[in-house]
């Protein structure tokens, strides 16, 4: 091989040009790269140009950018929440270890994600000054003259009394405090998991006497309560039936006879198509369609427990002293799969005595509110629902 190299470096013109040149008469063996610029760039009179121009980018403006980004990023937990409300949320717990419902309905709404100085995603209108004392005549009891710090304030005061909107069905008429609804009722599921995560923090630490008060479990059953009560747009003591749409506290009568009982969801979803039009017909086909839509979307949660011992002969027979392994699997599916399907049985909760005639609310002593709705305010949509 080594003489075929050489007969040709001496024989071929452009062999031997690369063997002059490479020192190989086949050419250049290493492999190289290069950066296509444009020639401005390497050109000398523009050297200081280029200079500036990646300094301005790499020490000013993406320094500038990281800090920036973790400026906002130091100020909210992973839910983005902020942890000057978390701050907020510990004070209060521990001057109120025993929290009523109206209590964490009151300190939900003084979240400082509802502050514009904390956030400027919060709209404050000139037209507030109108509009949120008109809706809060309408809600007698909101607390709106406790002298604590912040309730008071006119942000905490507002989103106290959309909250309260909000849960009693009642239609607003202005767009820009539906807007502002819509704005709080989303926040307010990630707020409340903060409020369960700090009582429990709260809990551990009056265990390790860390702190001096214990916050109660009613305290922590309550904030628990209020999740699905915003969820569902509605008070624990009003019939789960009101969560379907164009249903008002006048149809329930129709639900309730003689010849049927039916007082949860599941129970309605479960009826044949005749039997359970025949109950709603006080709609029309399109308005039937619909509430067949939301009822179908509604989650059906399956809830199976298998308590064992495990590494035990028997893991069905417990002893004292014994380590039980509790197994819990949670499915959750459309409420659609119960259509016409009487064979599954389906356990609920007996609904709490609703209330009658206007807004109203009062707080019973042993801390709960029973506020009460206006039949004529009522939306026929339930809140959040589009169909």
């Amino acid at each position: 091989m080594k003489l075929t190299k050489a007969y040709q470096a001496l024989t071929d013109e452009e062999s031997r040009r690369n063997f002059e040149k490479y020192g190989n008469p086949d050419g250049p063996g290493a492999m190289s790269f290069g950066i296509a610029l444009p020639s401005y760039i390497v050109e000398k009179e523009n050297s200081v140009w280029v200079l500036g121009l990646y300094a301005l980018v790499f020490m000013v403006a993406l320094p500038t950018a990281v800090g920036m980004w973790w400026y906002k990023s130091i100020r909210y937990t992973g839910d983005k929440v902020l942890l000057e409300t978390i701050n907020f949320y510990y004070a209060f717990f521990q001057i109120t270890p025993h929290m009523a419902l109206k209590r964490v309905l009151m300190i939900l709404g003084a979240s400082l994600e509802f502050d514009r100085r904390f956030n400027s995603e919060i709209i404050e209108r000139p037209s507030d000054e109108i509009e949120v004392p008109q809706l809060i005549r309408q809600i007698p009891n909101l607390g709106e003259k406790n002298r604590e710090r912040p309730l008071y304030h006119k942000y905490s005061i507002k989103a106290r009394a959309l909250i309260y909107a909000h849960l009693s069905n009642m239609q607003l008429t202005s767009e820009t405090l539906e807007a502002d609804r819509m704005y709080i009722v989303k926040k307010c599921p990630y707020l409340l998991q903060e409020m369960v995560t700090c009582i429990s923090q709260l809990i551990l630490l009056a265990y390790a006497q860390r702190v001096p008060r214990l916050i109660h479990i009613e305290t922590l059953e309550n904030v628990m309560k209020l999740c699905p009560m915003i969820v569902q747009g509605m008070w624990d003591f009003k019939n789960p039936l009101l969560q379907l749409p164009y249903v008002t506290d006048d149809h329930l009568k129709h639900f309730i006879c003689k010849k049927r009982y039916i007082k949860s969801l599941q129970q309605f979803a479960q009826m044949k198509n005749e039997e359970r039009r025949s109950v709603v017909k006080f709609m029309n086909d399109e308005q039937y369609s619909d509430m067949l839509k939301v009822l179908g979307n509604m989650p059906y949660v399956d809830l199976h427990v298998q308590p064992e011992v495990i590494d035990d002969e028997a893991t069905t027979e417990y002893t004292a002293g014994a380590i039980i392994t509790v197994t819990c699997t949670l499915m959750r599916k459309p409420m659609s799969v119960l259509f016409g399907d009487d064979t599954i049985k389906v356990q609920f909760l007996e609904p709490s005595k609703e209330g009658e005639g206007e807004i109203e609310e009062e707080e019973k002593p042993n801390g709960t509110i029973t506020p009460v709705v206006n039949k004529e305010k009522q939306q026929t949509h339930r809140p959040g629902f589009i169909v």
